[in-house]
């Protein structure tokens, strides 16, 4: 009886030989040749048996001030299918201003698909102006099959007098210190800060990264108008400002410092922030005592002078006019007239009203006598 596990073998390697030799079978057109291979310098696809890839950073330094000390951790991923080995020589035979530092490559060290392995580089900013680059080629070995994949990777630093990024904070006198002068405690004054950016990356202001320190913690110092308000970029030559106020609380000499910190926005996520600081000074007096304002008296009114009373003139005593009778009036009375006669009394004429009210006070003062006489006088006038 024939053995099962054999007869399937047996079939399965016929099968496989009809499928190679069918393309040779079907095809009745010319042969077509191969696709060239990849150059050794381009990324494989992740599905080549044997590639790797540098992860995120690269070994670009960028510019740098002179003297300036960076390191850079460079993954290498193996995205291939088979496991690989990089040999870390050519890492080693870097020159200045690039050390090599540390690596976990090695002719040994296996990665497996999808795991990382890593080099550590340092670069130090040789003099202002100084371009520096170095190309080294890393060369993945399989180890499931015969197979490698070389790569050529570039080491570039630029040097400068200057960090690559950096601002200066510029008060109104232009001084190293803010003199926020003499202020009365109680009052306020405001300092316009202006934000000049220099260097060649872009910088990020935001008024939350600014920071104020002071000597006397009932004094309050806040940031005002700032134009970034919560995050605006600025490139090299720009000049954003902000407004400081200070309001000190008791007298005294008084001091502090404030500080603004700037994101680099030049596409490295490794790029720490950059930072100024300029301190500033105040002299605070006490606050003026008011002085209390007074009552004001109220102007007394004039009293109106009081109208005299005329005094009452005195009346005269009409003369009391006697009854005529047969012979002359006698006694106190005034009478001219005959029992008989037409003779006219005085009271008839035109004038004799007026003359008689005049001898009328006459009679009062001279006597009856005297009156009579007048009359006399007046008569024979006529």
């Amino acid at each position: 009886m024939p053995d099962p596990r054999r007869t399937r073998r047996i079939a399965a390697l016929l099968g496989l030989a009809a499928l190679a030799v069918a393309p040779a079978v079907m095809s009745v057109g010319p042969a077509v040749a191969a696709p060239p291979a990849a150059p050794a310098a381009v990324h494989r696809a992740p599905t080549d048996q044997v590639s790797f890839a540098l992860t995120a950073l690269q070994p670009d330094f960028g510019y740098q001030k002179q003297g300036t000390v960076i390191r850079r951790s460079i993954a290498v991923l193996n995205n291939g299918i088979d496991s690989i080995t990089i040999d870390s020589a050519p890492l080693t035979a870097l020159a200045a201003p690039f050390t090599l530092k540390s690596t976990t490559l090695s002719s040994t060290t296996v990665i497996a698909p999808g795991a990382l392995g890593s080099f550590l580089v340092e670069y130090t900013a040789p003099s202002a102006g100084t371009d520096s680059l170095q190309n080294i080629t890393l060369t993945a070995t399989d180890r499931d099959r015969p197979g490698t994949y070389s790569q050529s990777i570039a080491f570039v630093g630029h040097s400068l007098a200057t960090p690559r990024a950096y601002f200066e904070l510029v008060n109104p006198a232009g001084s190293a210190t803010l003199d926020l002068g003499s202020v009365k405690a109680g009052t306020s004054v405001t300092k316009k800060i202006t934000i000049q950016v220099f260097g060649i990356d872009p910088l990020e202001f935001d008024q939350r990264n600014i920071t104020v320190t002071t000597s006397d913690p009932a004094a309050r110092v806040t940031v005002v108008n700032a134009v970034f308000g919560n995050g605006d970029i600025y490139r090299p030559g720009g000049a954003p400002t902000f407004d400081v106020t200070f309001t000190p609380g008791t007298a005294g000499a008084f001091s502090g410092s404030l500080r603004v910190i700037a994101d680099v926005r030049n596409g490295d996520p490794e790029t720490a922030p950059v930072d100024d600081v300029m301190p500033f000074v105040a002299s605070v007096t006490p606050a003026a005592t008011p002085t209390p304002t007074p009552t004001p008296t109220p102007t007394p009114r004039a009293t109106a002078t009081p109208t005299a009373t005329p005094t009452p003139r005195a009346t005269s005593t009409p003369p009391s006019t006697s009854t005529p009778s047969g012979g002359a009036g006698t006694g106190g009375g005034v009478a001219v007239a005959s029992g008989s006669g037409t003779g006219s009394a005085l009271a008839n004429t035109g004038s004799e009203p007026l003359a008689a009210l005049g001898f009328a006070g006459l009679t009062l003062l001279l006597g009856a006598g005297s009156t009579v006489l007048m009359l006399r006088m007046v008569r024979r006038s006529r």
